[in-house]
């Protein structure tokens, strides 16, 4: 089969969540036999110099669109005057929808993949020119991440989030069903989508995938000889990952501190702001942007993940687990992750509950390397990237049978 993924920002280099699934998804499709496409938004945000020329075997056809997606105070104070999504309208451009339709004229796909609900915009400009599947993947509820970051700001703006979130939501709602199949990237997101959006077609949950083997072919230092440390890793331009690290810094490490005072916590990620570069905090080291999350992930035993908005699946909570890493996270944080406390991760619903596991684990060293490889275990029965490309592509050519049958 022959399937176009369309993208909002330009899945490499690999440095946030929505990098991994989009490259993994279409992995898993190649692995499955498909032909895959990419088009993609080229964004100032996430900017990638001759995108034509990054390293993407899995792809056959590359095709991107520069687009200015910079928020702008002025545009987002002048959106609450129109109708609409501000979060939509930053990627409703001409040039874009041009060369979808190209694309779309030139071959004939078997499927076309809208990655985030966002590009669901485009539905109609699909229709127009071609018959093919169109299936949306969700990362998450888009009006949700919105919603819950509102629902913790001061009095003031908390009104103007209510807006982003109550139009991203009714956006949501109209196009959803406008698909041919919804790809969730959780169970839970999947009942979401049909309660509070009223979706009544077919899903199908696509996960994040991960080349699981191949990362446990690799050579992992036992925990139990690492320094006693913890790290944190996260794009921190995206609100719910800086959202989560200062709560963790005012909240948690000063106790954590005061109870192991040899234990040693640190910081990684993209677009590191000012104010977390010149942190001064007792054994707190800030390493800003690095270039191998992985390789940093590495160097420390037990990483911190704590969640308290967004949605979707934590992705950096699964790099850290097919990693091996031990994993201290809140149950926001395992949504769409059916790891079970102090097997698979370590369960911090409070505060004070960082400082029982940490107790934990200096009681219990042998259970860091145990919690490691029942954390593998589990990405490579859940989440292999192989199995979920087989499972959609089944599932495309299920909806390909049923349009068939309609027109004919």
């Amino acid at each position: 089969m022959k399937i176009l993924q369309v993208c909002k920002k330009f899945p490499f280099p690999v440095k946030d969540g929505e990098g991994v699934a989009v490259r993994a998804l279409a992995q898993g499709l190649v692995e499955a036999g498909c032909t895959v496409d990419l088009l993609s938004f080229n964004t100032t945000k996430h900017w990638v110099e001759n995108p034509q020329e990054a390293d993407l075997p899995h792809y056959r056809n590359i095709s991107s669109c520069d687009l200015d997606n910079d928020v702008k105070p002025i545009e987002v104070g002048l959106s609450f005057f129109r109708k609409g999504s501000y979060h939509v309208h930053r990627f409703d451009n001409a040039e874009f929808a041009g060369q979808l339709k190209a694309l779309l004229q030139l071959h004939e796909y078997d499927a076309v993949v809208l990655e985030t609900s966002i590009l669901a915009l485009y539905i109609p400009i699909i229709r127009r020119n071609s018959n093919t599947v169109i299936a949306l993947r969700a990362h998450n509820l888009e009006y949700e991440i919105w919603q819950r970051i509102g629902e913790k700001e001061n009095l003031l703006l908390r009104p103007l989030y209510g807006i982003l979130a109550r139009r991203l939501k009714r956006f949501e709602r109209k196009w959803i069903n406008e698909a041919d199949l919804l790809l969730p990237i959780t169970d839970r997101d999947g009942e979401r989508f049909v309660k509070d959006l009223g979706f009544r077609g077919k899903q199908h949950t696509v996960r994040v995938g991960y080349d699981a083997i191949r990362h446990q072919e690799r050579h992992w230092a036992p925990l139990q000889s690492l320094p006693f440390a913890i790290s944190f890793i996260g794009s921190l331009d995206w609100a719910p990952n800086l959202e989560g690290l200062k709560w963790f810094l005012n909240e948690v490490w000063p106790a954590l501190h005061r109870d192991f005072p040899e234990l040693e916590f640190h910081i990684a990620g993209r677009k590191t702001p000012e104010d977390i570069l010149e942190l001064q905090m007792p054994n707190v080291t800030v390493h800003g942007e690095v270039s191998d999350s992985a390789e940093f992930l590495q160097r420390y035993p037990m990483t911190v993940a704590p969640i308290l908005s967004g949605s979707g699946t934590r992705v950096k909570i699964l790099d850290a687990m097919v990693s091996g890493r031990v994993v201290l996270t809140t149950e926001m944080g395992l949504e769409g992750i059916e790891a079970k406390d102090r097997r698979e991760v370590l369960l911090c619903p409070t505060p004070s509950a960082f400082i029982d596991q940490i107790k934990y684990i200096q009681r219990n060293p042998e259970k860091l390397d145990e919690l490691s490889l029942s954390a593998q275990v589990f990405i490579q029965l859940n989440f292999d990237f192989a199995r979920i490309g087989y499972g959609l592509a089944g599932k495309i050519r299920d909806a390909k049978k049923a349009k068939l049958r309609v027109h004919s």
